[in-house]
């Protein structure tokens, strides 16, 4: 004789009522945020906020004032040359330094300190700033390289002990 089967059915709808739920408790939280997202920015903020930006973006400062350079971190007496871009003075580059910047008023060559460093030679340059951008060979250790333009005034520049403010 064959047994009847009893099937319960209230577990499988329990299950499809429980998803069922879930799904719009979750429906229901994200309009409830949508609507008070959009009561709390109103369009007319909204659009104030969006020309505000666009004053901000073009707005202009004048003439910022200028910091001025601190106290050199650092004053020493190190020996200064000149060079300039000759092949014979130079790799096979010579208008491209190590740190890969082209050549310009401004650029000297260390090797005792880090690409990058500014100093000042106020004996002969007075108040202009270099910057660290080039190596030299390497026996030459504390000793600067001044970049100049002129191959003739390299050569007069000659070689002078100085004192290098470094900052």
């Amino acid at each position: 004789m064959l047994k009847k089967q009893n099937h319960n059915i209230f577990l499988p709808n329990l299950l499809i009522t429980a998803v069922f739920i879930i799904l719009l408790f979750f429906v229901a939280r994200d309009f409830l945020i949508n609507s008070r997202v959009k009561e709390f920015f109103s369009e007319s903020l909204y659009s104030q906020a969006l020309e505000n930006a666009a004053l901000n973006h073009v707005r202009r400062f004048g003439k910022l004032p200028d910091a001025g350079f601190s106290k050199p971190k650092k004053t020493t007496t190190v020996l200064i040359t000149a060079y300039s871009s000759e092949i014979w003075q130079t790799d096979s580059t010579p208008r491209i330094t190590a740190s890969g910047s082209t050549v310009h008023h401004g650029v000297v060559a260390s090797n005792f300190l880090p690409i990058g460093t500014r100093l000042r030679i106020p004996e002969i340059f007075g108040s202009d700033v270099f910057i660290v951008q080039d190596r030299m060979n390497e026996r030459y250790w504390k000793h600067i390289d001044v970049w100049m333009e002129d191959t003739q005034k390299a050569k007069q520049f000659g070689a002078q002990l100085q004192t290098v403010e470094i900052f």
